[in-house]
């Protein structure tokens, strides 16, 4: 799982902390510069002193664990076949005051698991069991993916998270009561497919189970054991495990999970993955650096392989880029350059505990690291991004690039790209679409015609555009960074591409810009308010007036239908806001959910019975002109929350 916005946020403490590492630790061994050459960070790429590297990472973790208060993590580094460093920090289980012991202590690896789902995938294919060319739905025997795109998904979609999926509308996490078999889960909750296969990134934890559940249909083995017996096993890795929770004689090494309230660390229990393929691993930082040298030995280990050499190498060569400027996604492997260095990584988090593992292929080292707490604010969420951008500077150093600088005409460009972009890791298809709109990326011009980036966290970016729909950060960290944009078929923007991030961002359309959005709902509220504290008012005094013996029959009904619509106009949001809260982790839709779609649906109803007793309000001249006129104010605001409602998926049974 992505930290990028993280990262984004804690900008400014990274280059102060790198900064004070640089000065901090010494530098890895080097002959003096003569005089007049520039000075040289070490003489050879990467780690090499395995004291040295030791030391910088002491530096790092403890500087890491004291900021962002994260009880404790591990970490380990290998060269070749060569373990360099492996070291705990911190605890374990603080109320037990268990320290962190790197080839003892298990910590759930989160979305890493997804590498161990990815080569099992490509050992089926290498043994011909299974095609990453062919429609998945060959080997879906009980039940099949509705076939509402032209192409067919394959594995290899599946791998470059490029499906199509909608994000799976349930919690990731779940109590154990609530835990279903993978089949029945997957089968249960299909997300609807809202892009041809092949074309956009949308990360996709679905379609990692999906993969691990065809690998259950294909061998006739559980996912957990295939994966003990095919990977754990060969690569002798004792203290990991697949399985959920960990057997016992794991269960007593797994380090505890926590959150951090007020500066106080909060014991977490295991946190148990309905989706399991795309996130049940619980290993050591010993274990993983064994999987490490596995992938960068082209498939061998000591005397074993879990792969020919040949299937490795395809499995870390680029199979998706959504722009051929950007780095992109090799067979479940996400893409990254820094320094000039091609990397290979993935990230986990299970919304309590964190990880990363990091490969770069053409110098043989690996690095994989493991918290046990997203830490204060989950600031420690970008924990990792931090050592691994301060691992790469130190044993890959490079220039700080130049400034970009804009290419002729960018500023008189740059409106177009201005708008509101939806993360596809969002959902889109369901009722939840609206909630999760604050992880949208916004864009607007500043007054030099740069483009400003800003997310649900940090301040706006600045990016300038070097290249027809490229664009590079133009200031703070990491400076090369790019991204593009892409047209549509009429020359309209429409996605925003980053990179190391296997999702896109679509640009949403003009109706669901924030603005109109929230003006339009306060708009609507303000009307609705207005019928239960004027209504009432203006009934007290008619009271003491005499009756109209030309009013209407119907008035009554009329302000009832009203008032009404307009009571459950003003419930209906917070009501559903309440109703999905309260039943987080979400393992199923709850009936309070279901029972406020329902209002809304009834909500409909009466705002359209509304409208009809305003029309006929003109039409026979009911009551005075004030009064029709803020009656018909109300019953256009109530279709006016129809439209708001059914744009985001509010309206009727959508999940």
């Amino acid at each position: 799982m992505s930290t990028t916005d993280r990262v984004r946020a804690v900008t400014a403490y990274l280059g102060s902390c790198l900064l004070m590492l640089g000065l901090a630790l010494p530098a890895p061994a080097s002959p003096s510069p003569s005089e007049g050459s520039p000075p040289r960070t070490s003489t050879t790429r990467g780690p090499a002193d395995a004291r040295e590297l030791e030391g910088f990472l002491d530096g790092v973790l403890s500087a890491q664990l004291e900021d962002f208060h994260i009880p404790g993590a591990a970490v380990a580094v290998v060269r070749g076949e060569q373990l360099l460093v492996a070291k705990g920090y911190g605890h374990a289980d603080l109320d037990a005051r268990q320290a962190v012991i790197a080839d003892r202590t298990l910590f759930q690896i989160g979305s890493v698991t997804k590498l161990f789902t990815w080569t099992a995938l490509m050992q089926l294919a290498e043994r011909g069991q299974l095609s990453l060319d062919a429609d998945i739905n060959t080997y879906l025997e009980d039940w099949k993916i509705p076939a509402t795109q032209p192409q067919p998904i394959t594995p290899h979609h599946l791998m470059c998270h490029t499906a199509g999926f909608d994000e799976w509308p349930l919690s990731a996490s779940v109590p154990p009561e609530k835990l279903q078999p993978l089949g029945s889960a997957l089968a249960r909750e299909i997300p609807a497919r809202l892009h041809p296969p092949g074309e956009i990134q949308a990360y996709s934890n679905y379609g990692a189970a999906l993969a691990g559940y065809i690998l259950e249909q294909v061998t006739g083995t559980p996912y957990e054991q295939y994966i003990e017996e095919n990977i754990l096993a060969p690569l002798d890795m004792r203290h990991s495990t697949a399985r959920q929770p960990p057997p016992p004689e794991l269960a007593a090494s797994l380090s505890k999970g926590y959150t951090v309230m007020g500066g106080l660390p909060l014991t977490e229990p295991f946190q148990y993955l309905q989706l399991g393929p795309a996130g049940s691993v619980s290993a050591t930082v010993t274990d993983m650096a064994k999987f490490m040298m596995a992938h960068l030995q082209r498939g061998r280990y000591g005397e074993h392989r879990i792969l020919r050499e040949e299937t490795a190498e395809r499995m870390h060569h680029q199979l998706f880029t959504p722009d051929p400027r950007l780095s992109g996604c090799a067979h479940g492997f996400i893409e990254e350059s820094h320094n000039g260095q091609r990397v290979l990584t993935h990230s986990g988090g299970t919304g309590v505990v964190n990880s990363l593992l990091v490969l770069l292929p053409e110098s043989d080292v690996g690095l994989f690291v493991a918290y046990n707490s997203g830490g204060k604010g989950n600031l420690g969420e970008a924990a990792s991004e931090v050592l691994q951008q301060a691992f790469i500077d130190r044993y890959y150093p490079a220039p700080v690039p130049p400034r970009p600088l804009p290419m002729a005409g960018a500023a008189q460009r740059a409106e177009r790209f201005a708008g509101s972009y939806r993360f596809t890791r969002t959902q889109a298809a369901t009722f939840q679409k609206f909630f999760q709109r604050n992880l949208d990326t916004n864009v607007s011009v500043a007054p030099d015609g740069a483009l400003l980036l800003s997310g649900s966290e940090g301040v706006p970016i600045r990016w300038v555009e070097v290249e027809p729909l490229l664009f590079q950060r133009a200031e703070g960290w990491p400076v090369s960074a790019r991204m593009a944009f892409r047209e549509d078929s009429q020359g309209r923007i429409s996605h925003l591409f980053k990179e190391a991030n296997a999702a896109a961002h679509e640009k949403r359309p003009w109706y669901e810009g924030r603005v109109l959005t929230d003006v339009l709902w306060a708009t609507c509220m303000g009307l609705f308010l207005s019928t239960l504290v004027l209504w009432p008012f203006t009934a007290v005094l008619r009271r003491y007036k005499p009756e109209d013996p030309h009013a209407p029959p119907r008035s009554r009904m009329a302000r009832g239908v009203a008032v009404t619509t307009s009571a459950l106009g003003l419930l209906f949001l917070p009501g559903i806001t309440v109703a999905l809260s309260s039943a987080q982790p979400l393992s199923h839709i709850p009936l309070s959910v279901k029972a406020m779609l329902a209002l809304g649906l009834v909500f409909a109803v009466l705002a359209l019975t509304t409208l009809g007793f305003a029309v006929r309000a003109w039409v026979r001249r009911d009551w005075s002109m004030p009064g029709r006129v803020h009656y018909t104010m109300v019953a256009l605001a109530a279709v006016a929350f129809i439209w708001w409602m059914h744009v985001w998926n509010l309206l009727g049974f959508r999940y």
